[in-house]
Order: structure tokens, then C-alpha cells, then sequence
């Protein structure tokens, strides 16, 4: 009922309802600009909410091309809690999240609010007041008509700061003083360094102003359309998963998905391949699955897994986790990271979080039996589905480090893991730290929600279907049997990390910048 409503809703609508109120926009995001450009900047608003942890008490006008601090009477983005001063009768809100509208819409209604609008669908249903793509399309083209900078480089990856993009950036800033270096970023992160410029991704037109004036973009993702590749510009694809992965991806993925989830990515990593002039890849595992789910024809170059490298210098990393969680330095830890599933709603497909009914409590107390010493769980969700956490029930043993920037570096510091179909599996595995697998709905997973590259039953790890058989494989756990299944498997797939893989990475661009500058 309530998505129907949404679905009828118009601007004339919400022209007559926010008469004499004022205006919240929920969800800081790329609709906060799409508000602003059907208004033309010449309207005033309350403020910006967002549930999101890390984009509050961050500047709304960091979303927005235009300055737009005396607009707003809150000039940073606020909890819903900053609600609860406002009666029902004073304000109307637009909910500016283009995917979150109904679920925001609930949380409204629970609140006691009835006066709300989808921004989502008054775009939709809006009779040529504007034209969002053909606007974006016009600012690409005065973009194009600019110089290009040869020396900036605009990184983009899927967590944030971080992944290989983030090893490669360290070390490019130690090597070249003289570089532009500009990370799109989703949400603030407080760890970036003196050297990157930042850029909201959901800001379009700086986003748009950066991409198109850069000699290089090194992304972990596809380049979403309208963006366009400009003559001398170079595009490396660097991916977010390491040197061998689980599950399928690209066209793969969409051929399993269009039967099962409706949804097929294929035009969009197509016209990705046909931009993209290298790839950086870790085996020739990698190389053939990226080639045959992409359709790529273009260059592979062999470097490795770059945000790996933190693998073989842990120990550096440990005093920043210790300290941040305050933390014995003679603790050990125990990752838990399971990956999100799918889960079909009105509005359509999203990531969720299944709970597996994983017994904490037993597995502590098995972990500590079998290998000794002090124990800590961390407990790590998908970055897709990390707000979920604050869901979940806790021990006192079980620290809870979803919103933890860098998953790379709790892989680094954690002495075990536990996960179920995350290629993030195979990266502790590269220095020989055990990972079980607990994977108590794997055939369904496999069969309805993802199909796998490497048989199941095939990886090096222990699987259990259940607690009782998850803390069985951990007491009869053989680290020599172990190892040696884990040589063998990688020496299968040609995989072999010596944490040199980001040296590998930025020597191969420093010799693009030399031929191209100078």
C-alpha cells in the first residue's frame, strides 16, 4: 500500500503540501543534488538526515556541486534522532535515498510523520521540468572541452579507502611528489592521507569535473554511465577480489541472476571492457574468469594482490587495532566475517544479512580449547549490510568492527577466520592462517544465489553445515594436513603472494607516467 502511494507521487503534490512547512531531505546521497537542481539552488531547507553513522555531522555540501551552506539551517547531516523537535504538522520531508524509500518511509511513519515524498518517483513521474541524465550529459561535454591533467589519477574502490587501490596510492605518494591524486569517496573517512584529494562520489558534477579531466582512472568497480573515456586518458582495472575468487561475476553472474534475480549487469561491464587498457591480475585463473565474464580483450598485467601486501607486515598493524579497541596485547583474534545474501522485497532485490544461528559462545570456548591462550571475536559484516550489526546480540568476548574502515587490515591482525562463501577466505590462507567455512544453507546459496567458479567441496578449508560440526572441525584441526592442502591448491590455481604485489602494481604506472609525461 504504502509503495503504490510512493509510486503515484508528483512535484505539483509536493508543491502544495510543503506550503507553510519545513523541508528535511532524507538520505545524503546523490539525491540531495537531484533536489537542488530541480529547484535551481533558490530554495531553503531544514536540514539533510541519514541513518547512515558515517555521513552524519558530515557537510551536506559536500553532495552538492553549488555552495549550498546558507540553504540549509542545518549545515550538516543529522540523525533522525534530531527529529523528535518537530511535530508532525511543521514539516514535510522528500526522501532523497533513491533505493531506500520505502524502508525510510516505515521508519517515518514510526516516528509519527505522514507528510513524505519519494524523490525517487516524483523524478520518475515528473513531465519534462528536467532532465537529469541530459543535464549530466551537457556538463560532460563542457568537461570534455578541458585540458587533461596527465598527472592526476582518480581511484575509486568499493570500500571505500582501501583494497588494492589503497596499497597502490601509499606507495605511488612515496615515489611521486608531484602527483593529483583524487579518491571518490562514499561516505567520510578520517585515514586518508596528506596527498588525496577527496570527492564525494555522490557529488556528480565534481565527480563528473574529476574523471574527465584525469590522465588515469584506477577503479575496483565499473565506470558508470554517462562517464566517458577521452582520448590519452588510461583506464586500469584493478578489481576488488584477489588473485582467485569463489564466485562468478560479469556476464556469468548476469546469466544466473536474469533467471533468478532479474538482473543483468551485461551492457554495463561490456561497454567497461571496451574502455578499460589493462587489468591488473594475480593468476592466470584470474586473468581467464575476468576475460570470459567481461568479455575483456585488452591487456592483463601480472602483479598480484596488492591490498594483500598488509598480509606480510601485520605486525605494524596490530598496535593501531589493539589500541582502537582497547585491547590486551596478548589477545587473539578470531574474524568472523560472513558475506550478505539476497532478499526479494516490494521494491525489489537487496543485500541482506542472514542470521545463521552461529553459536558464538560455543565457538569461543572451542577456539580457546583447541588452540589456547585469550581470545577475542570479531565480528565483521558485509560493508553492504554492516548497519545490520547493530542487530545483533553480543558477548562480552564478541567486538563488533563492521564500521571498521580497512577489512583488509583486521585480515592482517586476526589470528583465525571464520566466514561462508567470501572469496575473503583465501587472503589469510596466503600466509597460512586457518579459515572454516560454516555454511549451514550452502545448497541454497549455490543454487539460487550464486553460482561458484571453483566447486565447493574442492577449497582447501574445513566446512560444517552446523555448530556442532564447525566446532568438531576445529578440534581436529591439522595444521600440517592443512598447509599442505593449501600449497597444493594454489600451486592449481597459480597463485603465489610475496607481498610485493603493490611494488609490482606502481612500477608498471610509473613507467605509463614516464612515457606520457615526460
Amino acid at each position: 500500500m504504502q509503495y503504490e502511494r510512493l509510486k503515484r507521487q508528483t512535484w505539483d503534490e509536493f508543491e502544495k503540501e510543503r506550503q507553510g512547512k519545513k523541508i528535511f531531505l532524507f538520505g545524503c546521497g546523490k539525491g540531495v543534488e537531484y533536489f537542488f537542481q530541480h529547484y535551481g539552488y533558490d530554495i531553503r531547507i531544514e536540514g539533510v538526515v541519514d541513518n547512515d553513522l558515517c555521513k552524519q555531522k558530515s557537510p551536506v555540501s559536500a553532495y552538492v556541486y553549488e555552495k549550498i551552506d546558507d540553504l540549509c539551517r542545518y549545515p550538516l547531516v543529522q540523525s533522525w534522532e534530531i527529529l523528535k523537535e518537530y511535530s508532525d504538522e511543521q514539516v514535510v520531508f522528500v526522501i532523497s535515498s533513491l533505493r531506500y524509500y520505502v524502508e525510510i518511509g516505515k521508519q517515518l511513519r514510526r516516528l509519527g510523520f505522514r507528510h513524505y515524498f519519494s524523490l525517487y518517483f516524483m523524478k520518475e513521474n515528473e513531465k519534462g521540468t528536467m532532465d537529469f541524465q541530459a543535464a549530466a550529459d551537457e556538463f560532460i561535454e563542457e568537461c570534455c572541452r578541458l585540458p587533461l591533467n596527465p598527472k592526476k589519477m582518480v581511484f575509486y574502490t568499493m570500500g571505500g579507502y582501501s583494497g588494492h587501490g589503497k596499497r597502490i596510492a601509499q606507495l605511488l605518494l612515496e615515489k611521486r611528489q608531484d602527483l593529483d591524486i583524487v579518491w571518490l569517496i562514499r561516505r567520510p573517512q578520517p585515514d586518508i592521507p596528506k596527498g588525496i584529494r577527496t570527492v564525494k562520489y555522490d557529488n556528480r558534477k565534481k565527480m563528473i569535473y574529476e574523471m574527465e579531466t584525469a590522465g588515469y582512472w584506477i577503479f575496483d568497480d565499473n565506470i558508470a554511465e554517462p562517464l566517458r573515456k577521452r582520448e590519452r586518458q588510461c583506464y586500469i582495472q584493478v578489481k576488488h577480489w584477489g588473485p582467485v575468487t569463489l564466485k562468478t561475476f560479469g556476464r556469468d553472474l548476469g546469466e544466473f541472476r536474469q533467471k533468478n534475480c532479474g538482473e543483468l549487469e551485461d551492457d554495463i561491464w561490456s561497454r567497461n571492457s571496451e574502455m578499460m587498457d589493462y587489468v591488473f591480475v594475480g593468476s592466470s585463473f584470474d586473468e581467464r574468469t575476468f576475460r570470459k565474464a567481461f568479455g575483456y580483450e585488452g591487456k592483463a598485467v601480472y602483479v598480484g594482490s596488492p591490498r594483500s601486501d598488509l598480509l606480510f607486515q601485520s605486525e605494524s598493524l596490530k598496535k593501531k587495532v589493539w589500541g582502537m579497541y582497547n585491547l590486551d596485547e596478548q589477545v587473539r583474534i578470531l574474524l568472523y566475517a560472513p558475506t550478505f545474501r539476497i532478499q526479494k522485497t516490494i521494491s525489489g532485490y537487496r543485500q541482506e544479512y542472514l542470521d545463521t544461528d552461529l553459536d558464538l559462545d560455543r565457538l569461543y570456548k572451542t577456539v580457546k580449547q583447541r588452540f589456547g591462550g585469550e581470545w577475542m571475536i570479531f565480528l565483521r559484516l558485509h560493508p553492504n549490510v554492516a548497519f545490520r550489526s547493530k542487530e545483533i546480540k553480543k558477548p562480552p568476548f564478541v567486538m563488533d568492527v563492521s564500521d571498521y574502515g580497512d577489512g583488509e587490515e583486521l585480515v592482517a591482525v586476526s589470528d583465525l577466520m571464520v566466514t561462508d562463501y567470501s572469496s575473503i577466505m583465501f587472503e589469510p590462507a596466503f600466509v597460512k592462517k586457518p579459515v572454516f567455512l560454516y555454511a549451514p544453507d550452502r545448497y541454497e546459496y549455490i543454487d539460487q544465489e550464486r553460482k561458484l567458479l571453483i566447486d565447493y567441496d574442492a577449497l582447501p578449508f574445513d566446512i560444517a553445515g552446523s555448530n556442532d560440526e564447525l566446532c568438531k572441525k576445529i578440534m581436529e584441526f591439522d595444521p600440517v594436513r592443512y598447509e599442505d592442502g593449501l600449497d597444493c591448491f594454489f600451486r592449481q590455481y597459480g597463485v603465489s603472494e610475496d607481498g610485493k604485489a603493490g611494488e609490482r602494481a606502481v612500477d608498471f604506472i610509473m613507467k605509463l607516467l614516464e612515457e606520457n609525461v615526460e
